[in-house]
């Protein structure tokens, strides 16, 4: 087998040209953010007006419509999760681990407290915000890193 694999010099596949496109310019990461913060805030609205009894569409059409938008919420979510850890990947190993460490240790915190709601009683979400702060700062961490690496192949 060649040095670099059996495709050395092979065409990359069109996921791999979507995701260098996409990792490549952090305003898509940064609108891609956005939008998954948006919909998010959307399914709040949404639950919250469930739990005081509103009515906000028909059952029988919200079953069907929350089933597609989980299926879609998992691909997006598995993509960045997917586009994250590519990026990652390239590197230092002992900041990459960290940042990666942080990303996920922040995940975890604000969907343990989105899927196991606590009685809050109009108090503020100090876990999801504390795990969107922290997911947010291995992302900051991430974008530096990126900025850094480029910068450094511009002046070479």
């Amino acid at each position: 087998m060649p040095e670099g694999g059996a495709v050395k010099g092979g065409a990359p596949d069109m996921l791999a040209n979507i995701t260098d496109t996409v990792t490549s310019h952090p305003g898509l990461m940064f609108l891609l953010g956005c939008i998954f913060v948006v919909v998010l805030l959307v399914i709040w609205d949404v639950r919250k007006k469930r739990k005081n009894g509103k009515r906000v569409i028909d059952c029988k059409m919200m079953i069907g419509i929350g089933e597609i938008f989980a299926g879609i919420m998992a691909i997006v979510l598995a993509y960045i999760a997917y586009v994250l850890i590519k990026t990652t990947a390239r590197l230092e190993k002992t900041q990459a681990r960290r940042i990666l460490d942080l990303m996920v240790i922040g995940s975890i915190l604000f969907w343990l407290d989105i899927l196991i709601p606590q009685e809050s009683s109009g108090e503020t979400k100090i876990q999801a915000t504390a795990g969107l702060l922290i997911f947010l700062y291995g992302y900051g961490l991430l974008l530096l890193e990126k900025y850094r690496e480029g910068r450094g192949e511009a002046k070479s």
